[in-house]
């Protein structure tokens, strides 16, 4: 399998609960931050998040998502490395669901860790979105 692009995208939180302070410096946590990284063969989309998709970072997730909707019909969404989806997260996958509906395009999300899975079965997403 050739991958004809990879795409990183951080996304630096702008709240101070986002930043840890070491020796005078300004340091972002690790377990604060989110990362994307798109791959694209012939048509077809991987996007895969690291991180925690909440306030901070839900509208650049939102952003990134609904931007690759847009240009495909097809995007898998890897989320083996996503730890927590706050309602702000949710909001985003809603909108990437009802653009993915409204072009006729399927979004499909895997590797869906426990503590993400409970957040999407409490919420009643998991009758919405495509989980695999």
């Amino acid at each position: 399998m050739s991958i004809k692009r990879v795409q990183t995208i951080w996304c630096i939180c702008a709240g101070m609960s986002a930043y840890g302070i070491s020796g005078g410096k300004t340091e972002r946590k690790d377990d604060e931050k989110m990362e994307i990284k798109v791959t694209e063969e012939k048509g077809k989309k991987l996007m895969k998040v690291e991180g925690r998709i909440d306030t901070t970072t839900a509208s650049e997730f939102e952003k990134n998502l609904l931007e690759m909707l847009e240009s495909t019909d097809h995007l898998q969404i890897d989320m083996e490395k996503v730890v927590y989806v706050s309602s702000a997260g949710l909001r985003a996958f809603l909108n990437g669901q009802k653009l993915a509906g409204r072009r006729g395009a399927e979004m499909v999300i895997f590797n869906v860790t426990d503590t993400v899975m409970r957040i999407f079965e409490m919420t009643g997403f998991i009758d919405i979105l495509t989980v695999e």
